[in-house]
């Protein structure tokens, strides 16, 4: 009898062996799936990011351009007019300054990049060798910050982007850039245009022009709409249109400024 019951309990502990090794094994299969997944993931997300960085730079600087020689807008503003198929703002109208804060060309620089952003998102599928990914993101949880400083443009963007590989996805969401450019110098020389004027309007202090030419190294552009260039005369005919350019190419262009003062 004591027999018997030594070959059943040795038995059982083999049994229970056993079920031990198949759930280990079993345990092991499902980890090591998972790694090569994972890593796969990783390799993903860093060429995703690789694309949307380098997106995010080259949309900066077609935001600068754009946003400059829109004289800091993004949306224009009512005190605004159409010249040669561009819109161009008035910074000074009705004897008063309508120079922008630099914190309002920060938001407008903003917002023109976050919407440019957008697109680099959207297109992720159709850039060659994305072709296997899919992007999804939501316009409203994503946010801008433009920092203007001296010779410099610093954007930070919070944008949750969910990437999806097959039955793998992954959430990237920082994305920032700082590009060098005299971005600030054009507005700080078209606000200082503004200022000398106050001081006399109606004429123009061309020494003050000079100075500000030789001491920023730009060119200032000074145009009088006349009858024969615009439709509106009555409105238009007393403007003079600024065209501030730095004499720095900005990634092989010419970086400009324009505003309008009314004589």
């Amino acid at each position: 009898m004591k027999k018997r019951n030594k070959n059943k309990k040795g038995q059982i502990t083999l049994f229970i062996i056993i079920a031990v090794v198949i759930v280990a094994v079993i345990l092991l299969i499902i980890f090591l799936q998972k790694i090569p997944k994972k890593e796969l993931l990783e390799a993903d997300v860093a060429k995703i990011k690789s694309y949307l960085s380098d997106c995010l730079e080259l949309k900066t600087k077609e935001s600068i351009l754009v946003i400059a020689k829109q004289g800091s807008y993004y949306i224009m503003p009512d005190e605004s007019i159409e010249f040669l198929t561009e819109s161009v703002p008035y910074y000074w109208l009705e004897n008063k300054s309508l120079v922008p804060s630099i914190e309002t060309v920060e938001q407008e620089l903003a917002s023109y990049i976050k919407e440019s952003f957008s697109e680099c998102i959207t297109d992720i599928p159709y850039i060659t060798g994305l072709e296997e990914y899919e992007s999804n993101f939501s316009t409203e949880s994503c946010s801008a910050e433009v920092e203007i400083a001296e010779q410099l443009v610093k954007i930070t963007i919070y944008c949750p982007v969910t990437i999806k590989k097959i039955d793998v996805s992954s959430i990237i969401s920082d994305f920032d850039t700082e590009i060098e450019c005299g971005f600030k110098k054009l507005y700080s020389v078209s606000s200082q245009i503004v200022n000398d004027y106050a001081e006399n309007p109606g004429y123009l202090c061309l020494s003050c022009l000079d100075d500000l030419i030789i001491n920023h190294n730009v060119t200032i552009g000074v145009n009088t709409i006349s009858i024969e260039e615009i439709e509106d005369i009555a409105v238009l005919e007393e403007n003079y249109i600024f065209i501030v350019t730095d004499k720095n190419l900005f990634n092989g262009k010419n970086l400009s400024w324009q505003f309008i003062l009314k004589k």
